[in-house]
């Protein structure tokens, strides 16, 4: 399997993942917030579904607009339930998927600059595992707020 495959696979399976764990939650803990300090399960998997737009738009060299941030925030909070954000999820990693396939393997290590950064830079081989990374780090921040309401189980 080539990196590309991999990588989607890996993302594919993070983004199952992710889901799976925030169905097992009540629902009336998913907007819960720790101390009404954190950020809830809700807003993580919102965050998520958007996420990948982002990254995307690198791989395919799309210029963002400079209220992207505002104007995603407006959009994937009005996604207010698990089903909601996975199929948005879904469609906007699917467009992820494409954009990376699209990469030519030479390009996969030249360095390109992420938005919003003040001129930082990553390559295309690296940019391609972030979602991948996003989701398992918003999962593994679910799994935090599910056991300070008591639950201890893996799902």
């Amino acid at each position: 399997m080539d990196y590309k495959a991999y990588i989607i696979n890996e993302t594919r399976q993070s983004m199952v993942s992710i889901f799976r764990n925030a169905r097992a939650m009540p629902e009336d803990k998913l907007t819960w917030e720790v101390e009404g300090k954190g950020r809830s399960a809700l807003e993580q998997l919102q965050e998520c579904a958007m996420s990948a737009v982002f990254f995307a738009s690198i791989l395919e060299q799309t210029e963002l607009e400079p209220d992207f941030f505002d104007k995603a925030r407006q959009i994937y909070r009005t996604w207010t339930t698990i089903d909601e954000c996975e199929q948005h999820a879904k469609t906007n990693t699917e467009r992820l998927f494409a954009a990376i396939r699209n990469v030519p393997d030479d390009d996969l290590h030249t360095e390109v600059e992420l938005p919003n950064t003040n001129g930082q830079t990553d390559t295309n081989f690296n940019v391609m595992s972030f979602q991948n990374w996003h989701f398992t780090y918003h999962n593994g921040q679910i799994s935090f707020i599910q056991t300070l309401y008591g639950d201890r189980e893996s799902h």
